[in-house]
């Protein structure tokens, strides 16, 4: 990877791979960051163009869920008015929302609703966007960290790999040895059938 450090079309890679959880909430958006730090960490990619690819993705993928929220809005509100449970929960965003957005990196697998959440209470699109940046930056700047960590000590990592490999393969040897012999013991201590 070393050869396509921040090649553009890697980079749009990751800042989509980054967008598509908040449309696709089990998709492993937080791996996708940790890879972006592996990659500033063992091939020497610039941090600040990776981070602000992946920051982006991010942006633009809470910019999609919370258009979906105010279509959403726009749709109930003809239909049914500001009345039942809806109501009642986009009431409490409004005026919590601001905090969920700031924290919604901090919960994976329910990012999107946050921000569905903010479409449906009537959220400026700016404020929404602010609070999602700060969110990722800090999210996404942890996860780098960390990845990074890891790209540093990539060489090390694969040589505990190779002994694990080893080791385990090693071990499945073992038991399969141990429990064919003991089927081979059992069926010579058998006596033969008259």
């Amino acid at each position: 990877m070393g050869g396509y450090a921040n090649h553009p079309l890697v980079l749009l890679i990751l800042a989509g791979a980054a967008a598509i959880e908040y449309v696709f909430p089990l998709f492993p958006g937080d791996s996708i960051t940790l890879l972006a730090g592996v990659l500033v960490g063992a091939y020497q990619w610039n941090f600040v163009i990776v981070f602000l690819s992946v920051l982006s993705g991010s942006v633009l993928g809470s910019w999609v869920a919370f258009a979906i929220g105010q279509r959403w809005q726009k749709r109930r509100q003809a239909e049914e008015g500001e009345s039942g449970r809806l109501g009642l929960l986009v009431g409490k965003f409004r005026r919590h929302g601001s905090w969920y957005l700031v924290l919604n990196r901090f919960m994976p697998g329910i990012r999107p609703l946050f921000f569905v959440a903010a479409g449906l209470a009537g959220m400026s699109t700016r404020r929404v966007l602010l609070l999602s940046a700060v969110s990722a930056a800090l999210w996404n700047a942890a996860l780098m960290v960390a990845g990074i960590a890891v790209g540093h000590n990539i060489d090390r990592l694969e040589g505990w790999f190779r002994t694990y490999s080893t080791i385990a393969w090693v071990a499945v040897v073992v038991v399969v040895m141990v429990i064919a012999t003991r089927y081979l013991w059992r069926r010579m201590k058998r006596p033969p059938d008259s």
